[in-house]
């Protein structure tokens, strides 16, 4: 394994231990492992809203968030 290689693999494994790996997909993975997709969970949560802030996706996610706290937002 090249050098480079292994740099990557320790920097990766540091934000892992440290809990603050992030992994990045492509939208369609949702699909196969079962999840909504985008427009789907954002139409759950807004059926779940008091009041929709409009159809802005990411503002209907935050008053979500506002509404019902940060570990039922992640759950979702």
């Amino acid at each position: 394994m090249s050098t480079i290689n292994q740099e990557y693999f320790k920097t990766i494994r540091k934000a892992r231990d440290s809990k603050k790996l992030a992994v990045f997909v492509g939208s369609a993975v949702s699909y196969d492992s079962g999840l909504p997709s985008w427009k789907n969970l954002i139409n759950e949560m807004s059926s779940a809203l008091e009041r929709v802030p409009g159809n802005d996706f990411l503002k209907i996610a935050e008053h979500y968030y506002l509404q019902y706290g940060k570990n039922t937002y992640y759950n979702k």
